[in-house]
């Protein structure tokens, strides 16, 4: 099947859905202990008959969108909720998979046609691809902007989808779905990518000016150029309820040189800075404007990068005795999850020595079912964790951890 890559945008895309940044018109929390962990415990959720499955995202009722490979070795996306798991299928391919939930436990994700092959990484565009909405009985094909491909990337409350689609012209363009799709254009350039929407359907994300540079865009019926923190670059990737963004820009035209975490509050682009070293990113944001990604601790290309917390001062969540790691989520008390490297000297980037952790003021090690690394991509206001963890035969399973407080 013909892939056309899409190596230019490769940059635009970090790794990890999900909901934190931090805001400067909130006064901060008193970081420490804020609750008393009782217990945490795991659940592997299993696969589809596969040795395979990963955790997307969980909701506040606990039902979690994963996906799995199946008996027959195809992929597939899945619910699971209270023990159960519900294969979605597909859209007449082998593969499906989920992007995010909403309260409603209504899914979005992708899924190939009979003619598709996959749905890959945001960097391919892979024709026979396409976004669906699952809304609890059957898989919807949302169509696309002319062309041969869509992707999915967020959902809201109301069930309205946001991604990105080939137009007939053969551009790509950022969409918003609200029962049809309409193409959110661009900043004059030749392609935009929505990254996330809020529930009251502004949608913000990537795209190509007419200078052939990659900004941030906010988008409430008009596309609003972001700007960067100095440099060529700048992405959107996260929105919460009054319309916070965070994101990641560079800092100056150096080839490979310096981008920071930044949050824009309506009016102005805000650089969330470092740890001491040169790079951070924005992953999340919750409703009070608490943002949470990573930031490096040493200068260099590595740096040593530690989940981090914004709140209008930067703060290092720690590691659990290894080196590095990330926040990947936060919910609406402050608490975060995301996974560390684990004592001796672990690395995450080594996919060895790094464990899923919960962060309530004291971060906690959620453990793995069995193996060498666990990761936490996802949580609700109930203590629940989403993620995943190599078991003790070595296969990747997805994990819901409880932390009961």
């Amino acid at each position: 099947m013909r892939s056309v890559s899409l190596a230019r945008f490769g940059a635009l895309f970090v790794a990890v859905s999900l909901t934190a940044c931090a805001d400067p018109r909130d006064p901060a929390p008193v970081l420490g202990p804020q609750f008393n962990v009782v217990s945490i415990t795991s659940a592997d959720l299993g696969t589809l008959g596969g040795n395979f499955s990963q955790a997307v995202a969980v909701n506040h009722r606990g039902q979690v969108a994963g996906f799995s490979t199946t008996a027959a070795n195809e992929t597939h996306a899945f619910l699971w909720h209270d023990g159960a798991t519900v294969d979605l299928g597909t859209l007449g391919g082998t593969f499906s998979r989920p992007t995010a939930i909403n309260d409603a436990g209504q899914v979005a994700g992708n899924s190939t046609l009979p003619s598709g092959s996959t749905c890959p990484n945001p960097a391919v565009i892979d024709p026979g691809c396409r976004a669906f909405l699952w809304d609890g009985a059957t898989l919807q094909d949302l169509g696309t902007l002319g062309g041969d491909f869509s992707e999915a990337w967020a959902i809201n409350a109301s069930g309205e989808v946001a991604g990105f689609s080939l137009t007939a012209g053969g551009e790509t363009h950022a969409f918003v779905w609200d029962g049809t799709m309409h193409d959110l254009g661009t900043l004059g350039g030749t392609f935009s990518i929505a990254r996330a929407i809020n529930a009251a359907g502004n949608v913000v994300g990537v795209s190509e000016t007419a200078s052939g540079e990659s900004h941030a865009f906010f988008w409430d019926g008009t596309m609003h150029d972001l700007g960067t923190l100095g440099g060529p670059f700048s992405t959107a990737i996260a929105i919460n309820p009054r319309g916070d963004v965070v994101g990641l820009s560079s800092l100056d035209n150096t080839a490979g040189g310096p981008a920071h975490a930044f949050l824009w509050d309506g009016t102005t682009l805000h650089d969330l800075g470092t740890l001491g070293g040169e790079q951070s990113d924005a992953l999340a944001i919750n409703p009070k404007g608490d943002v949470v990604g990573f930031a490096n601790t040493k200068p260099g290309p590595i740096g040593d990068q530690h989940p981090s917390l914004w709140d209008g001062t930067i703060h290092d969540l720690g590691t659990l005795g290894g080196v590095d790691g990330q926040a990947n989520a936060v919910n609406e008390a402050g608490q975060v999850a995301g996974q560390a490297g684990t004592a001796p000297f672990g690395s995450c980037t080594a996919l060895g020595g790094c464990d899923a952790f919960f962060w309530d003021g004291t971060i906690h090690d959620l453990g793995t079912l069995g193996g060498s690394y666990s990761a936490a991509v996802d949580l609700n206001t109930k203590g629940q964790v989403a993620g995943w963890s190599r078991t003790g035969s070595n296969d990747i399973h997805a994990a819901l951890w409880t932390v009961q407080h």
